[in-house]
């Protein structure tokens, strides 16, 4: 897997079987913590792409609905579209790796450009694009749908391999494919 390196992931099982002694947690600890999640997740991706939001007001979008004086109309749909992926994320956690697919990937990038990009979202690169700062030669848009079914092939097929392993595979994977002009390929990505 990634960069043919072994790790050991003993600290992490254990702190899962920790955690795993004291399920089940009361449903208002679990919507606590997404809820949580929801907002740092979304808060944190944003302002790495440049929204200006801050953590409270990102809060204010996602978890009431109103809207920020003098912020665009951008960056809010950033807040809530980011919100309503992770939303449909957290329902996929459930399922079984091996019933991820495309589909599910360019759906999740729909939803994070809806409005914002419609001509872009929920669709792969059609364009060469490169990383600002950065000397890494990114691949020829015509490769990229070949290597989305082979990132999907990969990932669906990691069972055996330590959750955390796969999910930092994954990452690396859909980082060094950057299918996407915008919207999911970066350092934020949702996956």
């Amino acid at each position: 897997m990634l960069y043919g390196l072994r790790m050991n992931f003993d600290k992490l099982t254990k702190k899962k079987a920790l955690l795993d002694q004291h399920r089940p947690l009361s449903p208002e600890f679990v919507q606590n913590l997404e809820q949580w999640f929801l907002v740092e997740l979304t808060y944190t991706s944003n302002a790495i792409e440049g929204n200006t939001l801050t953590r409270r007001e990102t809060a204010v979008v996602v978890e009431k609905g109103l809207t920020v004086s003098g912020k665009s109309l951008v960056e809010h749909l950033e807040a809530i579209n980011h919100a309503a992926a992770l939303r449909g994320i957290m329902e996929l956690v459930g399922g079984k790796t091996s019933e991820l697919s495309e589909r599910t990937v360019l759906e999740i990038h729909h939803t994070i450009l809806r409005g914002i990009d419609d001509g872009n979202a929920g669709h792969y690169r059609s364009v060469p694009v490169r990383i600002s700062g950065s000397e890494v030669i990114l691949p020829n848009p015509r490769k990229v749908p070949d290597l989305m079914a082979e990132f999907i092939e990969t990932i669906t097929a990691g069972s055996e391999v330590h959750p955390v392993e796969l999910a930092a595979e994954a990452h690396y994977q859909l980082v060094t494919i950057h299918p996407f002009v915008d919207g999911m390929a970066g350092p934020h990505a949702c996956l």
